[in-house]
């Protein structure tokens, strides 16, 4: 996952579960650069599922999602039709 390079370990992170982010009153998803680009798109088009914790932000009535180009990259926008 860090290329097998101690040096690129963050030495600090942040998680929460499922659960504690839905009771969140609003959720605010920022992704940036190509390496969150299939996280996204698993997020926002895979099935509601436990398999991937982040398509919890579907499951919330306030989210934003905002995305730079590279993490948008792969996400399979839906077809709106009339």
């Amino acid at each position: 996952m860090f290329g097998n390079d101690p040096e690129q370990v963050p030495s600090r992170a942040l998680t929460m579960s499922a659960g504690t982010i839905l009771k969140a009153r609003h959720l605010l998803l920022v992704a940036v650069e190509s390496d969150k680009a299939s996280i996204i798109n698993k997020a926002l088009n895979d099935p509601i599922s436990e398999t991937v914790s982040a398509i919890a932000i579907r499951l919330h009535d306030k989210a934003t999602i905002i995305l730079d180009e590279a993490a948008a990259s792969l996400w399979k926008r839906p077809t709106i039709r009339p």
